[in-house]
């Protein structure tokens, strides 16, 4: 399983952009270019030539030779003869992307302060008494774990919206009621790993396999446009 995190500068450079830009096949370059907001459109070309960058690593293929599609579920696939399953994610200036031989699913949230109550309609009872334990800061915490693990699973599962969020519990129901290495979901079982990036993004994974590695890679955008020139 590969696990590629890349942290945008603060300012949007026009030159990156375009480069970047040119990089992508005709059909991703227009869906790049229908997102009006300028950091929607940046997060978006980011997040493309990272996945495109990390298929053609693990496949050992030009990323142009990648084709991706979308399923009923609004879901990216890869049309390829070697499956692989994929997922990305953003929050702030950082995006993620994970690859894997099995169902996978990534999310990353900004540890911000929030009202917590106006989520509890997404949450069952045992991950709402989870959350609910200690101070504000160690609430605010324990939200962002059950919150991105929630969402992980929802996307391993490739259902987005099909799913609701309050449909289902990552809080093991065994033991001390805490959160899962591995939990079985609706009769499946799933592998979860929790990392912490920046010490402000809790990131969370969830597979059908449990190979995670240990650490993040992180990359920076001038790594990445240079790799990305030599692999396109």
């Amino acid at each position: 399983m590969e696990i590629v995190a890349v942290k945008l500068p603060s300012d949007i450079n026009s030159i990156h952009l375009d480069s970047l830009l040119r990089l992508l096949p005709e059909y991703e370059q227009k869906m790049v270019q229908k997102r009006l907001n300028i950091d929607t459109r940046y997060r978006t070309l980011v997040a493309r030539v990272l996945l495109r960058l990390q298929l053609s690593k693990v496949l050992g293929t030009k990323w142009r030779e990648i084709i991706l599609r979308i399923d009923d579920k609004g879901k990216p696939f890869l049309q390829h003869k070697e499956l692989l399953h994929f997922n990305l994610s953003h929050s702030g200036n950082w995006i993620v992307a994970a690859i894997s031989k099995q169902k996978v699913g990534i999310d990353i949230e900004h540890l911000k302060t929030i009202a917590i109550e106006r989520y509890s309609s997404f949450l069952q009872i045992n991950e709402r008494n989870y959350i609910l334990v200690g101070n504000s800061e160690e609430r605010l915490r324990r939200f962002f774990e059950v919150w991105t693990l929630k969402e992980s699973y929802i996307k391993a599962i490739g259902m987005g919206f099909y799913e609701p969020l309050s449909s289902y519990s990552v809080i093991q129901a065994v033991g001390n009621g805490g959160l899962p290495v591995q939990a079985t979901i609706k009769n499946e079982l799933f592998w979860f790993k929790q990392y912490l990036l920046d010490d402000r993004y809790p990131l969370a994974i969830c597979s059908k396999s449990s190979g995670f590695p240990n650490q993040i890679e992180i990359t920076d955008i001038e790594i990445l446009y240079k790799s990305a020139v030599r692999l396109s």
